[in-house]
């Protein structure tokens, strides 16, 4: 609700006075958004407080190609985070006057998508496994409880492997996963 203050300038001299008044009006809004965040996926939720005069609008301030669903709302989804800081920004302001606005940092830690590689069919012991190189988090190989096969190091991409030849045609699966900060 806009509050109106009214200030009246009196001149009093020899009995007689004279006053006129101002009014002052101040349209000064305030915009709040909910603390920074991280998430381990692509989408978010977005909260700010709903202006109790005035609008609201987000905008995409940092974090490549960002998409807000509802972008007057004042909670709504928004789809298609990049990796690292994605940045927004809540602006309230009262018929275009005393703008304000905040910003919230969301933080995506989705780590890079886990590429183990081509199935390998092999004649040997000992071959390389070719799994994607993370830029973003850190890869690990695991393999199955009680398997005989070794890993030289299981947080290498390319790590080489000693699968022991055996009498009868077996398969292992090997698993490779990449984690970021907890996700």
């Amino acid at each position: 609700n806009t509050v109106v203050n009214r200030f009246e300038w009196k001149v009093t001299r020899n009995g007689c006075s004279n006053s006129d008044t101002i009014a002052i009006t101040n349209n000064g809004v305030l915009a709040t958004v909910y603390p920074n965040d991280t998430t381990c996926q692509n989408t978010y939720y977005l909260r700010a407080t709903a202006p109790n005069i005035g609008t609201g609008v987000w905008t995409v301030q940092g974090g490549g190609s960002a998409v807000i669903a509802q972008s007057t709302l004042n909670e709504t989804w928004v789809s298609n985070l990049q990796q690292g800081d994605n940045v927004f920004r809540w602006t309230v302001s009262n018929g275009g006057l005393c703008p304000d606005f905040k910003e919230i940092i969301v933080t995506n830690n989705a780590p890079d998508s886990a590429k183990a590689g081509t199935d390998i069919n092999t004649c040997f012991a000992g071959f390389s496994l070719l799994a994607n190189e993370p830029v973003i988090g850190k890869g690990s190989w695991s393999i199955p409880a009680g398997s005989t096969t070794t890993l030289t190091n299981s947080t290498l991409y390319n790590t080489a492997v000693n699968m022991p030849v055996r009498v009868n045609q077996y398969k292992e699966e090997l698993i490779w996963t990449i984690t970021n900060k907890g996700c």
